[in-house]
């Protein structure tokens, strides 16, 4: 199977099939952020065909082993008996090494009795799907190794199975990377997740109408298994409903299960602390008085536990020094954040098959009003990953700032060197001349950037700016105005 690259060159659903309908084996791997279970957009290409999934947890590696030797077991049937041994070797194991393990995926005898013939049809006709795969590494430093010895007679023999890892928001930690790199060239296909900015995602619907683009990454954020999901023929709130809202849909079941896993023993505690956060519980103090008055106890293990799954995020204002500064919260991935601030309570009325009046009467308009608070995440994100047209290069390093006299939503150092400051306006509206004196007044009680020659004021609305203030900003190349174009890329 010819190399396919990061999903950037994977344009959509229909591509990624293609590329796993080809003959002969294909190695996949997916870094799938703070999704749960099999990713979205891998689920929906294996569809059809059977699957074996393999979630790890903190297991050892002999443990590990067994539990894919019994699944495989009950998917897809017992192996072939294993290889004659001299009468003076003593069994070292119970269970077969990695290599052996991956080996026998393609010839193990279906339910039926039949064995998959090789080289018959194009595409896989199974396949094994591993989820937080860098447990596995952890738990043996040599798996990536066996690993790859085994694929090796996968590929030899040409059969269709489709083997894909999938890791974690931490990935491979840093000291095994090196040794994935044999792992790695037998791959076929890499789904990447840097996320898509908010441009990104509205380059992925650009037919749609702008407000819907832009909504789009209010919702599902910048996951490109996500986005890969979405059928620009249809409207947003087709794709919402059949994705999302309905309970068959992959995006749905991908939420429902969210909780369900080996390292969050209480899911319903972990649920009210993210319901809190979701619905603006920004601080420690609020977090901490909403679970305490809800008889859930202290929030700091589930709160820290959350932090490690990048489930959660702190931040610290960018002039912060020595936790002089408060620590904010918020929910890292805008579906999550959707899920158990809005849609989590009505799943009743999902399950009941409400799905247009569940998004007309509750997602759609707490959406529209929760959008332009989202901004400056969506700021932050294209300073950092993309540059904004309007502004300059892309920044070194990017925040906020807080403190006593200032709340600056947007802040950071471009890779020129300027400073920036950033505001937005938290409603529908455009921006003024008022906010840009705010602003200033606000930039005086930081020392953020002080004595920089270049210091931007960047003021950002989702729908333009009143025209004093765009003619201010032609006499002033200060000032720098972000506001629909730079964010859908019109």
């Amino acid at each position: 199977m010819p190399e396919i690259g990061l999903l950037e060159q994977i344009e959509n659903l229909d591509a990624l099939r293609g590329a796993l309908d080809r003959p002969g084996p294909a190695l996949v791997f997916v870094s799938h952020g703070t999704e749960i279970g099999i990713p979205s957009v891998l689920a929906e290409a294996l569809s059809g065909i059977p699957i074996a999934h393999l979630p790890c947890s903190e297991l050892s590696d002999l443990e590990h082993r067994e539990h894919l030797d019994l699944l495989l077991d009950r998917v897809f049937g017992p192996g072939p008996p294993p290889a004659p041994t001299s009468p003076f070797d003593t069994p070292s194991e119970p269970v077969q090494r990695w290599g052996d393990l991956v080996a026998s995926i393609p010839l193990r005898r279906s339910v039926s009795g039949e064995e998959p013939s090789p080289g018959v049809g194009a595409g896989a006709v199974r396949a094994v799907v591993v989820t937080e795969a860098e447990r596995l590494a952890v738990a043996n430093p040599r798996f990536m190794d066996e690993l790859a010895e085994g694929w090796e007679r996968v590929r030899r023999e040409s059969r269709p199975v489709t083997l894909a890892l999938c890791f974690g928001p931490g990935g491979l930690p840093p000291e095994l990377e090196s040794r994935s790199a044999r792992l790695m060239d037998l791959g076929s296909v890499a789904i990447g997740e840097v996320p898509l900015t908010i441009r990104g995602v509205a380059e992925s619907v650009s037919n749609w109408k702008p407000a819907d683009r832009m909504l789009a990454w209010g919702l599902f954020g910048g996951a490109r298994g996500r986005i890969a999901l979405l059928d620009p023929g249809r409207s947003l709130r087709r794709n919402v409903e059949s994705l999302l809202l309905d309970p068959e849909g992959p995006l749905h079941r991908e939420m429902d299960g969210f909780l369900r896993r080996p390292s969050l023993t209480q899911p319903a505690r972990y649920a009210m602390a993210l319901g809190l956060v979701a619905r603006g519980a920004r601080d420690w103090s609020r977090i901490r008085r909403g679970l305490e008055s809800r008889g859930q106890g202290r929030p700091g293990p589930y709160v820290a536990k959350l932090r490690d799954l990048d489930i959660l995020r702190a931040s610290q204002s960018l002039d912060a020094v020595g936790g002089q500064r408060s620590t904010r919260y918020h929910v890292t991935d805008p579906m999550v954040r959707a899920w158990f601030a809005w849609l989590l309570p009505h799943r009743g009325r999902l399950l009941s098959g409400e799905l247009r009046d569940v998004w007309e009467s509750i997602l759609q308009p707490e959406l529209h009003r929760a959008l332009p608070g989202m901004l400056p995440q969506a700021l932050v994100e294209l300073l950092t990953f993309r540059g904004l047209d309007s502004v300059g290069p892309r920044a070194r390093v990017a925040g906020g700032l807080w403190g006593a006299g200032y709340d600056i939503p947007v802040a950071g150092t471009l890779r020129n060197g300027a400073i920036c400051y950033g505001t937005v306006r938290d409603d529908w509206a455009p921006s003024s001349s008022m906010d840009l004196e705010n602003l200033s007044a606000q930039m005086k009680e930081t020392r953020y950037g002080f004595g920089r020659e270049v210091r931007l004021r960047i003021l950002a609305s989702l729908v333009g700016h009143h025209p004093e203030l765009e003619r201010a900003a032609a006499r002033d190349e200060r000032v720098r105005l972000v506001g629909p174009r730079d964010l859908v890329g019109e």
